[in-house]
């Protein structure tokens, strides 16, 4: 537990949600998004250290509300 560190990925987007196979999965194009970033090279960058990536759809959502 000493070593866990936390990693977040923020977007800002639109999805829809569905059914399938019985489960409720969301999807769209924004998803696929949040799919490749979660799929980055800050894990190695960075030694597994903590970290947040925030796209840029994420950030400008947030300075204009």
């Amino acid at each position: 537990m000493q070593r866990l560190d936390l990693k977040f990925v923020c977007h800002h987007g639109e999805f829809i949600k569905h059914r399938m196979a019985g489960r409720e999965e969301l999807a769209g194009l924004d998803v696929i998004v949040v799919h490749r970033l979660l799929k980055n090279a800050m894990n190695e960058r960075l030694n597994g250290h903590a970290y947040v990536l925030y796209s840029e759809p994420c950030i400008h959502a947030r300075s204009v509300s």
